[in-house]
């Protein structure tokens, strides 16, 4: 095999060959992939329109028959110009390990959230059904589902299809407490506030209808916070307000 001409001495070329095309419709656009972002189509075109086109460098990785693996948004960007596509075939992978390597960017929850559910499983399909039934956000959704425990997307191993729910019931109930808390207090979305609601929704001494007669009382005590102990404090605060004497409050 012939030698690199640039690079270790040891180096050698193997099954490199860029491959170079103006013939779009060879391409697919795999549903298992994630979604074309716009906005990064967007910057690709305006550095191709720059000169900076480092495609023959950086080739679109695609399987024998055309599906693309990894260069979905700088091929968009390069049809929108009628720019020749550079890329390579990939022999050892497919579509199927498409989160795992692509370079250019990482993926976001909702990307993984997305391929999970084009792959089938079960639990993504039902967690996405979840956070349209409750309007939450993936990382409030997966640790409701989880049993309450927040843990972090890497540690259940989300991205490739690690995620399994554990208590729907429980979740659904939880996401009802957390919403209503939420639009009291106007911290729904905060993610901070989501994991201090659930915790403190599940201590013995919690009574959500005390909790929602307070914050009719006393909403202006709901101050935004720098972390989630931060917010269950403040939360207790409002809990506990005036409790009368001899009447347990929270502890």
């Amino acid at each position: 095999m012939s030698k690199q001409s640039n690079g270790s001495a040891d180096s050698k070329i193997i099954n490199s060959e860029v491959f170079e095309t103006l013939d779009y419709e060879w391409f697919t656009f795999d549903k298992i992939n994630r979604p074309i972002g716009n906005a990064r189509v967007q910057d690709f075109i305006k550095e191709f329109k720059n000169g900076r086109n480092f495609m023959m460098d950086c080739p679109a990785l695609v399987t024998p028959d055309g599906v693309v693996i990894d260069g979905q948004a700088r091929i968009t960007a390069l049809m929108e110009l009628g720019l020749p596509v550079f890329y390579r075939i990939a022999m050892q992978v497919g579509i199927n390990e498409v989160e795992r390597i692509q370079t250019n960017s990482q993926w976001a929850a909702g990307d993984s959230l997305h391929s999970n559910i084009q792959k089938g499983r079960k639990d993504y399909i039902a967690l996405s059904k979840f956070m349209d039934e409750h309007n939450m956000k993936v990382s409030t959704a997966v640790m409701l589902l989880n049993g309450g425990l927040r843990t972090s997307l890497s540690k259940i191993n989300f991205k490739y299809g690690g995620f399994k729910i554990k208590d729907g019931e429980k979740a659904a109930r939880m996401a009802k407490i957390i919403n209503e808390v939420g639009a009291a207090t106007h911290f729904l979305h905060n993610q901070r506030f989501c994991t201090a609601m659930c915790k403190m929704a599940q201590h013995r001494d919690y009574s959500h209808k005390r909790m929602m007669k307070q914050l009719e009382k006393y909403r202006s005590l709901a101050i935004p916070q720098v972390n989630a102990d931060g917010y269950r404090d403040n939360l207790v605060y409002i809990f506990n307000y005036r409790t009368r004497s001899g009447k347990r409050g929270f502890n």
